[in-house]
């Protein structure tokens, strides 16, 4: 049986004609952050030149894009509105990834980064802007990294500013108020504290309130808008919290 077990292992050592095999796989992709990053840049830099034919070679032909709409889209749904005359919204995109984290399984990686975009609208010259987490997911093809997959994730408000006019009313907000229409829920307490606004909900720690514009505020990192609402007096008798498709109401009680 010994003998048997080592004519078995010499049989395996020697050549076969596996190394010919092997000899034509395709060559291995780089399993390097820096190639992700050569790819995911020549993608958005395609994005912003409309290149169609830069973005059909990094892109899979199997793509699945996931828009921040939710719209899941095919390599030919995604191409499709480059191959047309730009129309009166001008879209722009960061082209180098921040904030990078990236994972290699063999002939697969995904790479997830932050991308700063714009959108204008050209007639107006009006702007919007925000900022995404984009989740990229690459295929090994013929010895190159081809973009596969890609998710795109809004993170809420970010960057955005105080509106510094808005101090002046903050005695305006401060009071008590209770969700439901009928201002019978749970509780919130809006507190001033000089030239900030803090808002707490129940027991929970008290959070700061950065002001927008026309009575709103908003906390950087969360989803929700908050309004709050005046009635024919001028005096601030609710708060309206707007998150995706919900609004919530809270009135005012003190």
């Amino acid at each position: 049986m010994r003998v048997q077990v080592h004519l078995v292992a010499a049989a395996l050592l020697l050549p076969t004609g596996a190394p010919a095999q092997a000899s034509s796989a395709p060559p291995p992709c780089a399993a390097s952050e820096q190639a992700l990053r050569a790819v995911a840049h020549g993608v958005w830099a395609g994005f912003n030149r409309r290149d169609v034919a830069a973005l059909d070679t990094l892109l899979d032909d199997q793509l699945l894009f996931v828009p921040l709409s939710g719209a899941a889209q095919s390599k030919a749904q995604f191409l499709a509105p480059f191959r047309a005359p730009e129309g009166v919204i001008k879209f722009e995109s960061a082209e180098q990834a921040r904030d990078v984290r990236t994972l290699f399984m063999g002939n697969a990686a995904l790479m997830s980064f932050s991308r700063v975009w714009k959108f204008t609208h050209k007639p107006s010259a009006v702007s919007f802007g925000g900022t995404s987490r984009m989740t990229e997911v690459f295929a090994c093809r013929g010895g190159r990294w081809k973009v596969v997959a890609l998710q795109e994730t809004s993170v809420p408000k970010p960057a955005r500013t105080a509106y510094a006019p808005a101090v002046a009313r903050f005695d305006d907000y401060a009071g008590a108020y209770r969700f439901g229409e009928r201002g019978d829920g749970a509780e919130i307490t809006v507190t001033r504290k000089g030239d900030k606004l803090y808002e707490s909900w129940g027991g929970d720690a008290p959070v700061e309130l950065l002001p927008g514009k026309f009575d709103t505020f908003s906390t950087p990192g969360d989803p929700i808008t908050e309004r709050f609402v005046r009635d024919a007096t001028g005096r601030v008798v609710a708060i309206v919290y707007t998150a995706g498709d919900s609004d919530v109401e809270a009135r005012r009680i003190r």
